[in-house]
């Protein structure tokens, strides 16, 4: 936990990944519960939204996300991330408006692409910020956060979707995504250090 505090731009980086990984878990539990509720889908259809197109959308992106990922700074790859997911919400939101299921099979395309974002600087975004040394504590403390939101926020999702808030969580979800990729773009501006594919200096861990 101390990493976080010691490196105030990776704790910058966590909170706002934090923001957007809340915002997506938030309404991922709730998907299965709308293909039966809202649009009567089967079992192979169901399997097309949730599964196939977003699935397909990852094998495509990610080879040509690499480059990208080795080019540009991490705030700014997770920036054109964030907003890919926040468009993926708001199309969501107008499936559900719509009742449409090729409506959500878009959103769940877009939704792949925005995994293959998220993969990406998932497994490797720490190493924008961690020397040689101290690799393992910024993993560590990244693992730490994503549990804590993983037990935590999908029963949150399914609460306030069930007693508050209802369909409009999913709109609520994609403007705090939209919030995250702004905040992600803003410290873009202001970051001058090389991106993740370029070497950085080694930094001795200092406990």
């Amino acid at each position: 936990v101390a990493v976080l505090f010691r490196d105030r731009r990776f704790g910058w980086y966590m909170a706002l990944q934090m923001l957007v990984g809340s915002a997506t878990i938030l309404v991922s539990p709730l998907i299965p519960g709308l293909l039966e509720n809202v649009f009567g889908a089967s079992y192979s259809s169901g399997n097309m939204a949730l599964i196939v197109a977003p699935a397909a959308a990852q094998l495509l992106m990610i080879p040509a996300l690499g480059g990208l990922f080795d080019r540009i700074s991490i705030f700014r790859f997770r920036g054109f991330g964030s907003g890919i997911w926040a468009i993926s919400s708001f199309v969501l939101a107008g499936a559900v408006l719509l009742a449409s299921m090729p409506v959500l099979v878009v959103s769940m395309c877009i939704t792949g692409i925005g995994q293959s974002f998220g993969r990406l600087s998932w497994s490797m975004g720490h190493m924008a910020f961690a020397g040689d040394e101290d690799a393992h504590l910024y993993m560590g403390a990244h693992l730490l956060l994503t549990g804590v939101r993983g037990l935590t926020v999908p029963f949150l999702g399914v609460f306030l979707y069930n007693h508050a808030l209802g369909v409009h969580l999913i709109w609520i979800s994609g403007a705090a995504q939209f919030v995250a990729a702004v905040g992600y773009w803003l410290s873009a501006r202001c970051d001058s250090r090389p991106a993740v594919g370029k070497p950085t200096p080694s930094r001795a861990y200092t406990p």
